[in-house]
């Protein structure tokens, strides 16, 4: 054997990631015809109300990297829920059952080389619940244990909202 055909002549490296850069731009095109990247909420079917507003968007930062950004803001009005003739405590206990939580949340997923086989790796770069900062390494630690056993089949859209879909209801 050759030393010159353990090089990809594309790129001249050893190990090549042409075929999945491929894989990965193909499926990238796809995902930047089909839908909006700075407002995927709307392509997956999550729709604001008058006290809830949702934003999902997602940048590609160079070939292996992208940047999720999810936020989740409710807006309630205590007067509107405020009843008549009860006292103000209990008033504001029913307040905090109505309330939901604000979240602020930004990822980094890498793209591994071997990508589709392997898993993207998702980091929580910042957190912010309620407006207090919370334990990155933590939600890192949840991001990437529920999304390890992802299928070559799955898209990056579909592990977005699986990742999103399990955010939002809890």
């Amino acid at each position: 054997m050759n030393d010159n055909e353990l090089f990809c002549k594309n790129c001249n490296c050893i190990e090549c990631c042409c075929k999945n850069l491929g894989i990965l731009n193909r499926r990238h095109d796809y995902l930047a015809r089909t839908i909006d990247m700075t407002k995927m909420e709307t392509h997956f079917g999550i729709l604001n109300t008058d006290y809830s507003y949702h934003s999902i968007s997602l940048e590609r930062k160079d070939r292996f990297r992208y940047k999720l950004t999810i936020k989740k803001l409710n807006i309630y009005n205590p007067l509107e829920t405020y009843i008549e003739g009860l006292p103000r405590d209990i008033n504001n206990v029913i307040y905090s059952y109505l309330s939901e939580t604000n979240f602020i949340m930004k990822i980094n997923i890498r793209i591994p080389r071997s990508y589709p086989f392997d898993s993207p790796v998702w980091t929580v770069l910042h957190y912010a619940r309620d407006g207090k900062k919370k334990n990155t390494k933590k939600e890192t630690k949840s991001a990437r244990c529920l999304l390890r056993h992802s299928s070559p089949v799955v898209t990056l859209d579909k592990e977005i909202l699986y990742y999103v879909s399990m955010l939002l209801d809890h």
